[in-house]
C-alpha cells in the first residue's frame, strides 16, 4: 500500500507485545500475484483476493491487520534502509 510493501509479523516479539486494537477498514486484497514486479496497492503474494484490511495506530507506528480465516493477523511495513 501506498508504496511500501508489508510482511506478516505475528512472529516479531515486540508485535505481539502491543495490545493491537482493530480500527477502520482500510481495503482488501484485490489480486494475489508471484510477480516481483507486478505489485500495485492491495496486491499480495501470499493473501487471497477479498481479504480484508484494518488499521492499527499503535505507539510503534502503523500495523496493519488482516482478517483471514477467523484469525487476526498483524502486518508491518518493510522499510528500506
Amino acid at each position: 500500500m501506498d508504496g511500501t510493501v508489508y510482511t506478516n509479523a505475528e512472529d516479531i516479539e515486540w508485535v505481539n507485545e502491543e495490545e493491537l486494537n482493530t480500527g477502520e477498514k482500510v481495503g482488501e486484497i484485490k489480486n494475489q500475484t508471484d510477480d516481483n514486479g507486478g505489485f500495485d496497492n492491495f496486491t499480495a503474494s501470499k493473501l487471497p483476493a477479498g481479504t480484508e484490511i484494518y488499521k492499527s495506530e499503535e505507539k510503534n507506528g502503523p500495523i496493519y491487520i488482516v482478517k483471514l480465516n477467523g484469525k487476526e493477523i498483524p502486518y508491518i511495513g518493510l522499510l528500506e534502509g
